[in-house]
């Protein structure tokens, strides 16, 4: 009995920690903030962007792991304004993105990626 009640709350505990967060924001080339003076309008992702990053309204910038690069990459071909010509680019676009995950050691791990 004493184990059973340990084993539940224990993964009610890991549970409540492992809560997904919302992060929203402009989705940029993660690679492109090794340059100077980076700034979201000479950041914007292309279809041969590999690493991305989701930058808040108070300029907060979130990198997303491995799964959610590969997830980024797919929404950003898949997107809607893209349907006609997925190649075409226009440079005054910014990406607006809606990330469901969770918080490990500064990168976003992604759940879930809606681009606008």
């Amino acid at each position: 009995m004493r184990r059973l009640l340990i084993l539940t709350t224990s993964i009610g505990l890991f549970a409540v920690l492992s809560w997904a967060e919302s992060y929203s924001g402009k989705l940029i080339d993660a690679s492109c903030l090794d340059k100077p003076n980076p700034t979201v309008a000479s950041c914007q992702p292309s279809s041969a962007t590999g690493t991305f990053a989701l930058v808040d309204n108070s300029q907060k910038i979130y990198k997303l792991d491995q799964k959610g690069n590969a997830k980024a990459a797919d929404a950003l071909k898949n997107r809607a304004d893209r349907s006609a010509d997925p190649n075409a680019s226009s440079k005054g676009d910014v990406v607006v993105a809606k990330i469901t995950g969770t918080m490990n050691e500064g990168i976003v791990t992604v759940e879930t990626i809606e681009v606008q």
